[in-house]
């Protein structure tokens, strides 16, 4: 979100592109995320939604590099492309995750949460953007997301168990682990 507010920018002014390239590669990127959507859910019902995230962040910092190595509005097309399918993928495999580690009455809360932190890096991101290509311009800009990228994709890349279903009365969950020896001596 650092740089990608600016992507319309560096197509008209560094790249020469003209209202209609620019409405063409809105177009391109629109219909990847639609094609790459129904690709990401054959992924993920395959796969899984922790490989199908961990292979979309993988395409998530080459992003930034693809538009600043750019040099004409026809090359801009594959990180367009590329863009639209991998935060497609990228936002169904967060949705499922959620889905899978939320417990069930908590959905809406845990869904508010991410949505509201999803508005507040779209809010950030564009403010701290300003300030690199303000200081050392769109390029700079483009390196410091992929570089942001690159350490999301580190600490995503954390193996983490979602829980396969429902927990019945008897049985605990890892974060019931560190309340049972309480929750039974006040029980007993």
């Amino acid at each position: 979100m650092i740089a990608g507010p600016f992507f319309a920018a560096y197509l008209v002014r560094d790249l020469g592109a003209s209202a209609t390239e620019v409405g063409i590669l809105g177009t391109v990127d629109a219909v990847s995320a639609v094609v790459g959507q129904f690709i990401a859910g054959w992924v993920a019902v395959r796969y899984g939604s922790a490989r199908l995230l961990r292979w979309s962040m993988v395409l998530l910092p080459a992003l930034p590099l693809l538009w600043a190595i750019s040099t004409s509005p026809e090359q801009a097309a594959l990180p367009n492309a590329l863009g639209g399918a991998a935060w497609a993928a990228f936002n169904l495999a967060a949705f499922n995750l959620l889905l899978d580690f939320a417990p069930q009455e908590n959905i809406p809360r845990y869904a508010a949460t991410h949505q509201t932190m999803v508005l507040a890096a779209s809010f950030f991101g564009p403010v701290i953007g300003t300030a690199i290509v303000a200081g050392y311009g769109l390029r700079a800009a483009m390196l410091v997301s992929a570089a942001g990228r690159v350490v999301a994709l580190g600490v995503m890349a954390w193996p983490a168990q979602p829980r396969s279903a429902p927990r019945d009365e008897g049985t605990q969950g890892v974060g019931d682990l560190a309340t049972a020896p309480v929750t039974e001596a006040i029980e007993a």
